[in-house]
């Protein structure tokens, strides 16, 4: 959602924003399109929402939306900031709008990540059946180019409660979501945010994801040794401990340390009676 607008540009894009205006194209360096002046609030929209500002956000998210109706990610933007604020019909409703907008723009990727949203809002409102139909949805689709993620998302609809989340588990849902966007930096961020002393085991493995994800791999597994600690052996959580093995052993093979994920990919086939191609690449 990145865009090139010089300083001038820039100004003016702002202006408009404060005025609720769809600004007319200008000529030279201050010429904007209503697209660009979307993007611009779309990425201003995300910025809050990462920094907590959700109520600033709606309201950036719906400006963009006004400008721009076709754009998925003004769709998106605003079903993320509904989201945080914990209206989850109405979320619901925009990353079904950011959906079929993606699909029309045949972006695979982001059609993906607005299923997630849908999937992580329900999850959060403790809309368990809805969730988990969501993150199937989800799974089938990125399957054949991102099998971890298939893998995360299915984890996450075995762990959905009908009593809905906790704070602690709002927070690991706005880390997920920063994952399957791809941004690592900003998951780390929002998990950094959060008190250590009393860490959920899936803030943990998702930390472990993002860092995996940046090449940190001593610790990406010291986190996924700590969720896989966090899930125990109560029958309930070991989809999550399973992944967890499964996470520490990827983030190996991808550093290249063969033996040692081998080990790890041994512990996983052990412990869940099946194998995986992982540890083939090592």
């Amino acid at each position: 959602m990145s865009n090139a607008l010089g300083p001038l540009a820039c100004l003016a894009c702002l202006a408009c924003a404060s005025l609720d205006l769809a600004c007319a194209p200008r000529v030279g360096a201050t010429n904007l399109t209503s697209a660009e002046i979307s993007t611009r609030l779309e990425e201003e929209a995300a910025s809050e929402v990462r920094g907590g500002k959700a109520e600033r956000a709606l309201e950036l998210a719906n400006r963009a939306v006004r400008v721009s109706p076709a754009s998925p990610w003004a769709h998106y933007d605003r079903a993320v900031a509904l989201h945080a604020l914990g209206r989850a019909d109405e979320a619901v409703r925009d990353f079904k709008e950011a959906e079929q907008r993606f699909a029309q723009a045949h972006d695979a990727k982001g059609k993906s990540i607005a299923i997630y949203g849908r999937a992580r809002a329900l999850h959060d409102a403790g809309r368990c059946a809805e969730a988990r139909m969501a993150y199937e949805e989800h799974a089938d689709l990125v399957r054949a180019f991102d099998p971890p993620a298939a893998d995360r998302a299915l984890a996450y609809a075995k762990d959905c409660r009908e009593t809905g989340s906790v704070n602690g588990d709002r927070a690991a849902s706005n880390v997920a979501s920063a994952l399957i966007g791809g941004d690592y930096v900003v998951a780390l961020e929002i998990a950094a945010r959060e008190s250590p002393e009393d860490p959920n085991p899936w803030l943990a493995y998702n930390r472990g994801v993002a860092l995996g994800e940046l090449g940190r791999t001593d610790e990406a597994v010291a986190a996924f040794v700590a969720a896989e600690r966090g899930f125990g052996h109560v029958e309930a959580n070991r989809h999550g401990r399973a992944v967890a093995i499964y996470g520490r052993a990827r983030a190996l093979v991808k550093a290249g340390r063969c033996p040692e994920a081998r080990r790890a990919c041994e512990e996983y086939a052990t412990f869940t009676g099946s194998d995986r191609n992982e540890c083939r690449r090592c």
